[in-house]
């Protein structure tokens, strides 16, 4: 898919842990009207703060292009005072030159997902055969299996807690004998 990229250099006031970079990309969004046809990326560095936003445009898109060239025109002729009440950030310097390609870009689609597997259909008027009362009882002995089964598990081991405890409590103490100590 061809493709068209506006690039805009910028300098703010500050430093990287201060700035509100989600703010700052939401408003240079708006201000370089990047918005459906639009992936707007941006890029913060040190050195006060440098930003440089990339607006990449679907190149049929030619309204997309036009109206992302207006803007990105307007941005840089705007004084940094303009731009700082535009951005809410001071913005120290605005490069006055907008880089612009045009080139190819790849997209990847994903394969759609499989289909969900098939239940099969239940019967219309269940019949009283003994195949669908064996499946009832079946299901209901599992049930009363798993909660039989539960209950026993719980009580084996809150019984084999008390048994260890009382083998704690019931230990006795056997004092070391005492050595007599000779002076040579």
């Amino acid at each position: 898919m061809e493709v068209i990229t506006q690039q805009v250099e910028l300098v703010l006031a500050g430093t990287l842990e201060s700035l509100d970079r989600a703010a700052v990309k939401a408003q240079l969004r708006i201000e370089m009207s990047c918005s459906d046809a639009c992936d707007l990326s941006v890029t913060f560095t040190e050195g006060s703060v440098n930003v440089e936003a990339t607006a990449i445009i679907v190149a049929t898109d030619m309204q997309a292009v036009a109206r992302v060239t207006a803007a990105v025109r307007g941005l840089v002729t705007s004084s940094p005072a303009a731009l700082s009440d535009k951005l809410g950030v001071r913005v120290q310097t605005v490069v006055q030159q907008v880089k612009t390609e045009q080139r190819l870009r790849s997209i990847i689609v994903a394969p759609p997902p499989p289909a969900p597997p098939t239940i099969p259909p239940l019967p219309a008027h269940p019949s009283n055969t003994t195949e669908s009362t064996d499946m009832g009882s079946s299901e209901s002995g599992a049930i009363v299996g798993a909660i039989v089964g539960g209950i026993a598990g719980v009580g084996l081991v809150i019984g084999g807690g008390l048994m260890m405890f009382r083998r704690r409590l019931n230990a006795k103490v056997v004092p070391l004998p005492k050595t007599a100590v000779s002076a040579t």
